[in-house]
């Protein structure tokens, strides 16, 4: 067994002596030139082109105007009646029937618009 390993492992080591051998003739031949001039003389540069961005940073994307529609007020409005439930008067629930496009803020904005406030998360009149 161990005889075998023996065998094997001088096998190897012959056919790296064959690689260390091959690359230092290829290494050779390689360092013909010495001069620096000519060396560079050799090399052909080529121009690199670079693909530049044209967008202007300073243009700002405009901002998504929203119109609101009559059924968008009165949903504003039902919800800020005192004679509706206190479950429907809820902002959380006025938010849930307008569009997903919406935000919070968008609406509360626009509650402020109308004239009325949202107090501890129920729309209810200013003066309430």
């Amino acid at each position: 067994m161990q005889s075998e390993i023996i065998d094997e492992l001088i096998r190897l080591m012959s056919s790296v002596r064959r690689i260390v051998s091959i690359l230092m003739s290829q290494d050779n031949s390689t360092k013909t030139s010495s001069n620096l001039v000519q060396d560079i003389k050799s090399e052909i540069l080529k121009p690199v082109s670079e693909v530049k961005d044209t967008n202007n940073p300073f243009n700002q994307p405009k901002a998504k105007k929203h119109r609101w529609t009559d059924s968008e007020v009165k949903q504003i409005m039902y919800c800020a009646d005192p004679k509706t439930a206190m479950s429907k008067r809820q902002f959380s629930y006025l938010l849930r029937t307008l569009p997903n496009s919406l935000t919070a803020t968008a609406v509360k904005n626009k509650v402020y618009d109308l004239g009325l406030a949202v107090k501890k998360g129920v729309v209810c009149s200013r003066t309430e």
